[in-house]
């Protein structure tokens, strides 16, 4: 019920969804279901432009996620605690959770979460100067088939916001890329440039 109120923008109902939930998980002490309450409040607080609750309460999941073994929850708790730090101008605590969700997800083979990460990366070098390198992973996902319609559509409008190169430059630079390529591009390990 919590998702579907984030979902239409009531985010005082979310949350206060996301609270019954995350006090019922702690009364039978479901380690899954209270890092995934919290992650979802951490969403919530994020959307609400409260960027300090928003890092605490996503990073106490995170602390859960990791004690538990819950590699796939973690990466996208990460994620999110990337999103809180870009946006609270922490460019490299940015990278350093988006990295380290990277790893996870290319561990786990987790594709569309890899591409999920892959996204809020490229916003991030967007944001900081890198506009080749964001372009490239936009037009890579916006084409991937396993990025689904939500992920696509987000990294193709993204992409539309850049106009230093023509896009048709970025997809034929990205049907070269392999997922594998795509992450190290976004973890710094390799660099493209095009002509």
């Amino acid at each position: 019920m919590g998702s579907v109120a984030q979902e239409q923008n009531r985010l005082a109902e979310a949350a206060r969804l996301y609270r019954e939930s995350l006090s019922l998980y702690r009364e039978i002490q479901y380690q899954h279901g209270i890092g995934k309450a919290l992650n979802y409040l951490g969403q919530v607080a994020y959307l609400q432009g409260d960027y300090s609750s928003a890092q605490e309460l996503i990073r106490e999941s995170c602390d859960l996620n990791r004690e538990a073994g819950n590699r796939r929850a973690l990466a996208d708790s990460l994620k999110q605690l990337g999103n809180v730090a870009r946006e609270s101008g922490d460019v490299q605590g940015a990278k350093n959770n988006y990295q380290e969700a990277l790893r996870l997800t290319q561990e786990l083979a987790a594709e569309q979460l890899t591409l999920a990460v892959l996204l809020e990366t490229a916003v991030l070098l967007q944001q900081n100067g890198e506009p080749t390198n964001a372009c490239l992973l936009l037009a890579y996902i916006a084409a991937h088939p396993s990025a689904g319609q939500e992920l696509a559509e987000s990294a193709q409008t993204a992409l539309a916001q850049q106009t230093a190169v023509p896009q048709t430059a970025y997809q034929q630079q990205a049907q070269l890329l392999t997922l594998e390529a795509a992450v190290q591009l976004a973890l710094g390990q390799t660099a493209v440039s095009l002509s």
